[in-house]
């Protein structure tokens, strides 16, 4: 059996257009002139009758985000494609049910013969962009809470403070970046207290206690952190750093690798009257999550 000759027969391409999980078009002279089925169910028309030989600006709402008239805009921006050859987009579009939908566009000229003609492929980005919402408020959230905040990756070093620790602990987000959170660390605990805050986090339980680090100016800083595992099924390999902090010079300890790890807290000077414990814990452990960091601690 000979192999398929992929040049010379345009069967491939058709079955190719076909197949697409995507809503692929064909736009020519400003106008669709041919999808697939991937288009008509993501636009929910019962065939493709409907959606031929039509400018996009009529599966749109008249409106795009920014207050352009979706004809206008799309008009400029196949024009854009033409002379560029490629262009990409985020657009609105709608549903037969009215229902709108944002989807990010690649419009690619294919030259035939004489003729230019655009190849469309649209991608539904509203999940995506639902995330990075969210992700920005919570991130609103957390740089502006009074509670100090951590984020460290996998080998334990600080990739995110937030305005609240700077506060609290004097050191700048450059400074401690890159560095474990032990450079808080003031020898007060013995390392016994690590050891067991170690042995809980490889079992997936949650933790609430008070850690008495050191400010950047030499003072004693008390912090109540909670801990929340988000996940206590994974666990990580080894951490045999002495930096680590919770490998205080005792030996290894498990850490939390897959499974994600919040901690939210106040912290006081020390003697200052007590400490108290705070309440969104629900809300870090969301940005965690989102930000994807091996744990994230007070």
């Amino acid at each position: 059996m000979s192999d398929p000759d992929f040049k010379s027969d345009p069967r491939w391409f058709k079955q190719l257009f076909e197949s697409s999980p995507d809503p692929t078009w064909i736009i020519d002279n400003n106008q669709f002139i041919e999808c697939n089925q991937a288009a008509i169910t993501a636009l929910g028309y019962a065939s493709r009758d409907a959606l031929l030989n039509v400018h996009p600006s009529e599966l749109s709402p008249p409106r795009q985000p920014d207050g352009q008239d979706s004809y206008t805009k799309a008009e400029r921006l196949l024009a854009l494609a033409l002379q560029q050859g490629l262009h990409r987009f985020e657009w609105l579009h709608r549903k037969a049910d009215g229902t709108d939908f944002l989807a990010e566009v690649t419009l690619s000229v294919i030259k035939l013969s004489d003729r230019q003609l655009i190849h469309c492929v649209w991608r539904d980005i509203t999940e995506r962009k639902q995330t990075e919402q969210e992700r920005e408020r919570l991130m609103r959230a957390i740089e502006q809470t009074d509670e100090s905040v951590v984020i460290t990756d996998a080998a334990g070093m600080i990739v995110f403070v937030n305005p609240a620790f700077t506060r609290t602990t004097g050191y700048t987000r450059e400074e401690v970046l890159g560095h474990t959170p032990s450079i808080l660390a003031s020898d007060v605990q013995p390392p016994e207290f690590f050891q067991n805050l170690g042995g809980v986090w490889a079992a997936g339980q949650a933790w609430t206690g008070r850690f008495v680090n050191r400010h950047k100016g030499g003072s004693i800083v008390v912090a109540a952190p909670t801990f929340r595992p988000q996940s206590l099924v994974a666990r990580a390999r080894l951490l045999e750093r002495r930096d680590n902090p919770f490998n205080r010079g005792v030996g290894p300890h498990p850490a939390i690798e897959a499974g994600y790890i919040v901690a939210v807290g106040r912290a006081s000077a020390a003697g200052a009257g007590g400490v108290s414990l705070p309440g969104p814990a629900a809300a870090g452990a969301a940005i965690v999550k989102t930000v994807r960091p091996q744990c994230c601690w007070v």
